[in-house]
């Protein structure tokens, strides 16, 4: 609810995504400001699945977005205006601890952070965290930092529908899914 009241019908969310295994839990997608990929977790999920495999599953979705699943981002990127090089469009990573504080989640990824090796800015722009106190407080903005952003020179409508193609069931598969 959170979400889907602070958003506006910009955005378009799909929940439990699969993506070749990866399962991410909602992939939100903005033609004008980029993607974003939550998982969500309790406290003792997200210290027991061990923070290691959560983190590289979120970081090898992120990677693979433009590789796999809508490759004509880096076509795009490589053709079309060389000076992006290995650039990607705002692709946003997030832990969601919906009923723990920020600095308790931060806490259990400081180490994981780190070593991205980037400031702080970007840690919280594009790897960041959902906790109770940004829920509690309404701080839409914390939860998808590219709302703080201009519009995405990067982002295009058909990098998006690409991704769709991964992220929408066919109509027999869900169906098949609702009998089990």
């Amino acid at each position: 609810n959170f979400l889907s009241k602070n958003l506006n019908d910009d955005w378009e969310l799909f929940f439990n995504t699969h993506l070749n295994g990866l399962s991410i839990d909602i992939v939100l997608t903005n033609p004008k400001k980029g993607m974003q990929l939550i998982n969500f977790y309790d406290e003792d999920s997200l210290i027991e699945n061990n923070i290691d495999k959560i983190w590289r599953k979120l970081i090898r979705a992120k990677d693979e977005i433009p590789q796999l699943y809508s490759p004509r981002i880096k076509t795009f990127l490589m053709t079309h205006d060389r000076k992006w090089g290995s650039a990607t469009p705002n692709i946003t990573v997030t832990i969601a601890a919906p009923k723990m504080s920020t600095d308790k989640i931060e806490e259990l990824l400081k180490e994981k952070r780190e070593e991205l090796e980037l400031n702080q800015e970007k840690l919280d722009n594009y790897y960041n965290v959902i906790s109770r106190e940004i829920i509690e407080s309404s701080q839409i903005k914390k939860a998808i930092p590219t709302l703080n952003f201009g519009e995405s020179i990067l982002m295009k409508q058909e990098f998006i529908d690409d991704l769709k193609y991964w992220l929408i069931y066919p109509d027999e598969k869900r169906e098949r899914n609702r009998k089990i």
